[in-house]
């Protein structure tokens, strides 16, 4: 009896510690290849106020497959000259334009614009930033004042609306070629247990171990 009670123990841990490591992201939207790819050398131009090419802010609006909490966006971005560094963010939809701000991020070092096709400028969003399944977002970038980068297109044939603003309000363009980027998600809402629940879970198992010797 003392054995079956340590094997069922070690088991049962084992099938808890499985599940936690299991919760990986999810894929809200992608258009990134697997391996990770993407057009090296066309992009969407992307400029600062000051930028050799002045103004230029695109958005690319996405439908999110899942819902739950924003864990991490990655984008394809090269640098072409002036300061580099830009500014991500996340929008709510409205009426096909960029609603409500969700989140801005800085990113700054981006790689040679036509250097790279696999080289990506990674964000840790913190929790408070949710998406819903099925509804449309924007993500948006612009550069620093003198940057001017380019948003490297997809090359995963995945074409939708793309806005552009140059100063004037938002132009809407029709079936373009999405730049590359991804938007993951924690898996229906909830991702790994916050250090409480791993505590709760942590003091059931104990609990189950005292039963168990005590029933030797």
């Amino acid at each position: 009896m003392r054995k079956l009670a340590a094997f069922a123990l070690i088991a049962l841990i084992a099938m808890s510690l499985a599940t936690v490591s299991a919760m990986a992201d999810d894929t809200a939207f992608s258009d990134l290849g697997n391996p990770v790819n993407y057009n090296c050398c066309s992009g969407w131009t992307v400029g600062g106020q000051n930028s050799v090419v002045g103004l230029v802010r695109d958005a690319n609006q996405f439908t999110s497959l899942t819902s739950g909490q924003v864990t991490q966006i990655d984008v394809g971005l090269g640098w072409v000259t002036g300061e580099n560094a830009a500014t991500i963010s996340l929008w709510t939809s409205v009426n096909n334009l960029p609603g409500t701000m969700l989140g801005t991020w800085g990113i700054s070092n981006q790689p040679n614009f036509g250097s790279t096709s696999d080289i990506l400028a990674t964000i840790l969003v913190g929790p408070g930033i949710s998406l819903t399944a099925g509804d449309a977002y924007f993500l948006v970038v612009e550069g620093a004042s003198t940057t001017w980068d380019a948003w490297n297109m997809n090359t995963q044939g995945v074409n939708g609306l793309l806005l552009q603003d140059s100063g004037n309000g938002w132009n809407s363009f029709n079936g373009e070629t999405l730049g590359a980027f991804d938007v993951l998600t924690s898996p229906g809402g909830g991702g790994v247990p916050e250090p409480a629940s791993l505590m709760l879970l942590g003091s059931g198992l104990l609990g189950l171990a005292g039963k168990l010797r005590r029933k030797r």
